[in-house]
């Protein structure tokens, strides 16, 4: 969603994987060098700030360049701008493949030439690179906690499951206000768990998962619960030393995580925690413009789905919003 706002790339597949910065990942073997690796980590400061009107700038310059230039030359300043307007690419590629096509194009051209690139560059007093923030449930919970709780299940022996299954029926979740475990689920399937688990998981670790844990998963994931206690705040009293102790806590995680191991940085998300203050300064706590609370209204459509007869799912939804609201 961010990434088509900000007219860049999808994050996981691209050379230019931060919408918020000029970070630029290098092809093969250079991908390893230090150098990237400060980059990415943000040592001993982050790249250089993107700008919304640099990034609309480099929109139209890429059109006009696939108007007048050679292929080769728009390839080359695509991947040097690292931007990607979806209606902009779908333009270029209908104008090539079709005649019909390209004759309507010219003509939206002329008339209406802002509809060539995202309208959101067109929007007045928005940023897309500073108005779009780091989420802490895209960014944490299915990035780095599910990053980390991959590694971690995969390091263990098929003969320690039974101890990992044992501590996680001992925990007790009546403190933290979380759903029953599901310790079998848990282990089997730790590859597709959602964002409810992976909060459990981030609580529980020091007291489930530590005594299985080497010294250095240790200091990550302490490092990590640390940052998350400060992330899903709501309040927050003095912005000045709340962004300085999230940043040094973002710092000493990310140091731990480069000396683990450098393949990490091929993760942006690691990275994008890197930015979570600059949100924060600028929306304040986190779980305040969070998104994800949104995507909550899906089981509402969900239940009415599943308790539909099938031959008019769209009506039967629409008839259980229509009692809802009478409701």
């Amino acid at each position: 969603m961010a990434a088509e706002v900000t007219n860049t790339p999808n994050p996981g597949t691209s050379n230019n994987p931060c919408r918020m910065c000029g970070l630029q990942c290098p092809q093969g073997e250079e991908r390893c060098t230090m150098e990237y690796l400060r980059q990415f980590f943000g040592h001993p400061h982050m790249p250089p700030p993107r700008t919304w009107q640099e990034t609309i700038d480099n929109t139209y310059d890429l059109w006009e360049t696939s108007q007048s230039g050679t292929q080769k030359e728009f390839e080359r300043k695509h991947q040097a701008y690292g931007i990607r307007d979806r209606i902009n690419f779908a333009l270029i590629e209908l104008k090539r493949s079709d005649y019909e096509e390209r004759l309507r194009i010219l003509k939206i051209q002329a008339d209406t030439p802002k509809r060539m690139i995202n309208p959101f560059a067109h929007l007045i007093a928005f940023d897309g690179c500073k108005d779009t923030p780091i989420e802490i449930l895209h960014v944490i919970l299915l990035g780095v906690v599910k990053y980390l709780w991959k590694d971690f299940m995969g390091q263990l022996k098929e003969s320690q499951h039974a101890e990992l299954e044992a501590r996680w029926r001992a925990f007790n979740t009546e403190g933290i206000n979380g759903p029953p475990i599901q310790p079998k689920y848990m282990i089997q399937h730790y590859k597709s768990l959602i964002g409810k688990e992976f909060r459990l998981i981030l609580q529980a670790t020091p007291f489930v998962l530590f005594p299985m844990m080497s010294e250095e998963q240790q200091e990550i994931w302490t490092s990590l619960t640390q940052i998350a206690s400060m992330a899903f705040q709501t309040h927050i009293n003095n912005m000045d030393q709340y962004i300085w102790e999230l940043e040094n806590r973002i710092h000493l995680f990310l140091y731990h995580v480069c000396i683990m191991n450098g393949r990490w940085a091929n993760k942006p998300k690691f990275h994008h925690l890197s930015h979570l203050p600059e949100s924060i300064r600028r929306y304040g706590p986190a779980s305040l413009f969070a998104t994800e609370k949104f995507e909550s209204f899906n089981g509402v459509i969900r239940n009415a789905s599943i308790h539909s007869n099938r031959l008019s799912p769209s009506r039967d939804i629409a008839t259980s919003f229509n009692n809802y609201n009478i409701i």
